[in-house]
């Protein structure tokens, strides 16, 4: 699921609109909700959600990063903060924070 509104993520993910409209949606706790309700809507056992900066914009400071939250059987396993440089292309730093989600993913999957 792609929700990058802040009425997307509140109305598909549940995330509270108050605190989403103060952090611009980008915080460690909106990633945990969103990977909880994600779970919950396709009734998976995992899910990981994501939500930050892949370009510089006035409400990160010019800075590029992103919060993501891996969860299990309703329960957050790993929730960071990830960065590049703010030189990053935007494809790149898609790429960068994928790419290490999946690695941090792989090594979950392998503790159970």
């Amino acid at each position: 699921m792609t929700a990058y509104t802040l009425e997307e993520k509140v109305n598909l993910l549940k995330v509270d609109e108050n605190e989403a409209s103060q952090c611009d949606c980008v915080s460690s706790n909106i990633a945990e909700t969103m990977a909880l309700h994600v779970a919950k809507i396709y009734n998976t056992d995992w899910s990981i959600a994501i939500t930050g900066y892949a370009t510089p914009v006035e409400e990160s400071q010019g800075e590029l990063f992103a919060y993501y939250s891996i969860s299990q059987h309703g329960k957050i396993l790993v929730s960071e903060k990830i960065a590049v440089l703010k030189e990053t292309h935007s494809i790149d730093a898609q790429v960068y924070y994928c790419e290490e989600i999946l690695k941090r993913f792989r090594l979950k999957l392998k503790d159970k």
